[in-house]
């Protein structure tokens, strides 16, 4: 025997999904938002990783300088700017390439280091060697991140 169109089991059974599909249906959904949202890097790790290149970057530029010219050359990190400069025998001097701006909000600075103190955070004399000092990048809120000058020649 079929239902009639007006009883109340065939209005319900055409009615569409019911709760326990929809709620099953989400949670699969929520799951799978979940598992690619912590596959993917954060904005955040990505500002630190462009940051890294680019103080990488002007390590290796200062060290190409370096070899060449015969000259000790250094890196002076002041907030989000990379200040290059040479050594001249009676003191620093500034260097010949322009500072370099940081990404974002970035800073970079070398722990411990007198506020007065304005010798470069990196030197690197005519045979390429990369002082030994620990830098501090901090980008957005993160805790800030502390790197090797040589790990960055390397990179």
């Amino acid at each position: 025997m079929t239902p009639s169109p007006c009883s109340p089991r065939s209005a319900t059974r055409d009615a569409g999904f019911s709760l326990i599909e929809l709620l099953a249906a989400l949670t699969i959904a929520s799951l799978l938002a979940f598992v690619v949202n912590l596959n993917l890097p954060s904005t955040s790790d990505r500002i630190t990783q462009t940051a890294m290149a680019q103080i990488a970057t002007g390590v290796s530029q200062l060290r190409s300088d370096a070899l060449m010219t015969q000259q000790i050359t250094g890196l002076r990190l002041e907030g989000n700017l990379l200040h290059t400069a040479r050594w001249t025998g009676s003191g620093w001097q500034p260097g010949s390439r322009p500072a370099v701006r940081l990404d974002k909000a970035c800073f970079a600075s070398v722990p411990g280091r007198p506020e007065a103190d304005r010798s470069p955070d990196i030197i690197i004399d005519a045979t390429g060697w990369i002082s030994s000092k620990n830098i501090q990048l901090k980008c957005g809120r993160e805790q800030p991140d502390l790197i090797k000058a040589e790990a960055l020649a390397s990179q």
